[in-house]
């Protein structure tokens, strides 16, 4: 299977679409341990995708009592591929397909001329797609236009076929 991002990209996700949600009413940072009870997302891989979130000014930490966590830009100026790019690094779409540590473009591999259209492509689509968008489009429970993004399963997944 071949997977575009990490979990801890899809745990980012996940709190950054909450973080959207909650924050379009109040400027209030949301708290660390709330956002990973809220979003299902464990506390460790996340608290490591936060600081890398941070160090890019995708979030803003506000510390000590009442601290947490804000979006450091506004929704609308923040990509999905942004994401999977601070998350995951600059790279993150950048391997061979299938796997091959020699693919490029003196040794292609079988899929090499496919996959280099389909990532320009994918890369477009994804720098085009915004967090705002996501969070527009995928109301609580619903799938339709884009990814589930909740209600969270005890598993940290949402229900339904993946």
């Amino acid at each position: 299977m071949l997977r575009l991002h990490s979990k801890g990209c899809e745990y980012a996700i996940r709190a950054l679409i909450h973080l959207v949600r909650r924050q379009s009413s109040r400027k209030l940072p949301v708290s660390f341990g709330k956002l990973c009870h809220k979003t299902k997302t464990p506390e460790p891989s996340t608290r490591k995708v936060f600081q890398r979130m941070v160090r890019k000014g995708l979030l803003t930490a506000v510390p000590g009592r009442g601290g947490g966590y804000r979006l450091g830009l506004p929704p609308d100026k923040i990509s999905v591929l942004s994401i999977i790019q601070t998350v995951d690094g600059p790279k993150a779409l950048g391997g061979c397909v299938l796997g091959l540590p020699a693919c490029g473009g003196r040794r292609p591999c079988p899929l090499h001329p496919t996959w280099k259209k389909t990532k320009q492509e994918l890369t477009r689509e994804l720098r085009s797609h915004t967090l705002l968008d996501l969070a527009k489009r995928n109301g609580r429970g619903s799938s339709k236009g884009g990814i589930r993004c909740g209600p969270w399963t005890d598993a940290g997944r949402a229900p339904g076929p993946r």
